[in-house]
């Protein structure tokens, strides 16, 4: 996994354990001249250094002009982001990371009053947003649409994510 974030210098100015964190990502530089510059911390193999990862984007989610891209694609909301990578991180403490997820999951299902049946995302991200599946004939395969949620979620990313549609019918 590849992530990238890219902070304006006068917002990373004004943030110093943001700079100091930045400067600490396997791969940083400053681009562009003048006020156009920028501060880019780039994670070029995410596993490697995911505690940093996560306390940079700790710190750059109050950061209004922020951005960041996980495997080249644009992450829209950090917040989301940064709490799936906590998720992911969590994960890895696991023997078996999907038990983590499944047992996420099961907590958000239960929370959201999810129906009894086999959950097709095992993900806290996707459960409750799952029941949003459109299963009439003619609408889009159940696939792409648990796709699409996955990256409304900020979560199609996570290497732990399968879905389970072999048992849905469309």
């Amino acid at each position: 996994m590849h992530l990238s974030l890219r902070v304006s210098e006068g917002e990373a100015l004004a943030l110093p354990a943001l700079v100091s964190l930045m400067r600490a990502a396997p791969a940083f530089e400053i681009q562009g001249t003048g006020r156009e510059r920028e501060y880019v911390a780039t994670f070029p193999a995410l596993p490697e250094a995911l505690d940093l990862a996560v306390r940079v984007i700790g710190e750059v989610v109050a950061v209004p002009g922020a951005r960041a891209a996980i495997n080249r694609r644009a992450v829209v909301n950090l917040t989301k982001f940064w709490t799936a990578l906590i998720c992911y991180r969590d994960s890895l403490w696991e023997e078996e990371p999907q038990t983590h997820c499944a047992r996420q999951a099961s907590r958000v299902g239960d929370e959201a009053g999810c129906p009894a049946r086999t959950c097709h995302a095992r993900c806290p991200f996707i459960c409750a947003r799952c029941l949003q599946v459109v299963r009439e004939q003619g609408a889009v395969p159940v696939a792409e649409q648990l796709r699409q949620i996955a990256e409304r979620a900020e979560v199609d990313w996570c290497p732990n994510l399968r879905f389970s549609v072999t048992s849905i019918k469309a």
